[in-house]
């Protein structure tokens, strides 16, 4: 693998894309709120329409942020699961291992910390913690 597919295979990179794939929905939803909450704030005072505009930008800000984090955390418990399944299926007894299931078991129990060291760095703001006051 190159040094790009090595980085692109990152979980936060994977987290990144999921949250630009999902933005085209979450963005054409609020964009269609927005157009009918214009609609019927077209009498009202100019403030009132640009509080509803600023609220739409800034939910558009928030959707893909709280994305990344949902998809980032998922991700890091994907690993965490495949590794918890391939030490499952590991053989118990060392003498009975063979040199390729002792370095699978190896490798899997290096992702599992290292997945846990990257949650632990990366994804510690809960969504909880993202609230916006309009």
């Amino acid at each position: 693998m190159t040094s790009l597919e090595t980085l692109l295979d990152t979980p936060i990179f994977q987290a990144l894309g999921w949250a630009l794939v999902h933005f085209i929905w979450q963005g054409a939803i609020v964009a269609i709120l927005y157009a009918g909450l214009a609609a019927l704030l077209r009498r009202r005072a100019a403030n009132v329409r640009y509080s509803a505009a600023c609220a739409a930008m800034v939910l558009m800000l928030a959707f893909p942020i709280a994305t990344i984090f949902l998809a980032g955390r998922s991700s890091t418990q994907a690993l965490k699961d495949d590794s918890r399944a391939i030490v499952a299926r590991a053989p118990s007894s060392p003498a009975s291992a063979s040199g390729t299931q002792s370095e699978s078991l190896a490798q899997s129990r290096s992702i599992s910390e290292s997945a846990g060291d990257f949650s632990d760095s990366y994804f510690s703001a809960s969504p909880q913690s993202l609230s916006f006051r309009l």
